[in-house]
């Protein structure tokens, strides 16, 4: 199966199971940042500079869409699941979790934990007419059938990072490729 979210609970443990959408991959990009502070020193021309930190974060983009009238109330459902993986859950009531989840991209990415840090959703310009009947009226209602969907996702590393640990791709699933 190949989707695009799993939400996880604070412990751990799979919550709702994975969203899936009927879409089309548009832009995919992974950006790595390692952080450095510089610092200037009196008498000293040039900066020292430090290594301080490691992140990296995947940013992609799809277009979700309905086929028929009948795929709309699912697709709303998902996109709906979708902005909810974006706000926190309560603990108690009183303690808040954050929304971790897990991302899998077909086999480009595995089950990578991080959060979503941006998601926007655009509705195409496609429409699709919806009649709805209600005691002997007729109520005409044009929703979009069709969304543009962008997600910046960061990473939560699997492990320390380190220049000689695991990256995000495992060689072992490209060698039956080359």
């Amino acid at each position: 199966k190949k989707s695009l979210f799993s939400t996880a609970k604070a412990d751990g443990e799979k919550d709702v199971g994975w969203l899936q959408f009927r879409g089309t991959i548009k832009t995919l990009s992974h950006s790595v940042t390692p952080q450095w502070s510089s610092k200037k020193y009196f008498g000293r021309p040039d900066s020292v500079h430090t290594y301080a930190s490691f992140g990296q974060n995947f940013s992609f983009s799809f277009q979700v869409y309905a086929a028929s009238r009948g795929d709309m109330k699912s697709m709303y459902e998902d996109i709906n699941t979708l902005v909810s993986m974006t706000k926190p859950g309560w603990e108690k009531e009183s303690y808040m979790v954050a929304p971790v989840t897990e991302l899998t991209i077909g086999d480009y990415v595995k089950d990578q934990p991080g959060f979503i840090s941006s998601l926007s959703i655009s509705p195409d310009e496609q429409l699709y007419n919806s009649l709805k009947f209600s005691k002997n009226t007729v109520v005409a209602k044009k929703l979009p059938r069709a969304f543009n969907i962008s997600i910046t996702y960061t990473v939560i590393e699997k492990e320390i990072p380190n220049a000689n640990g695991k990256a995000i791709w495992e060689t072992d699933t490209i060698k039956g490729w080359l």
